[in-house]
């Protein structure tokens, strides 16, 4: 079996994410590196994915864009 990887792009503002994640007032258990925004719970994430229901999520997972699709 071919080994997949799944090939990961760091945003550039990396750094940035991570403050705003950290300075975030609301509650949450993620930040979504394509939105820049919380993920408050497993109900932001779309149906049977991983991904944040967020309108870039959504275009990722609508153009199947993901490995292994």
């Amino acid at each position: 079996m071919k080994k997949k990887m799944v090939p990961i792009q760091v945003p550039p503002n990396l750094m940035e994410m991570l403050d705003n994640w950290e300075s975030c007032p609301d509650e949450n258990v993620g930040w979504c590196l394509l939105c820049d925004g919380p993920i408050r719970s497993a109900q932001d994430l779309i149906q049977n994915s991983n991904t944040h229901n967020c309108p870039e999520g959504l275009r990722l997972e609508l153009c199947g864009k993901r490995p292994g699709r």
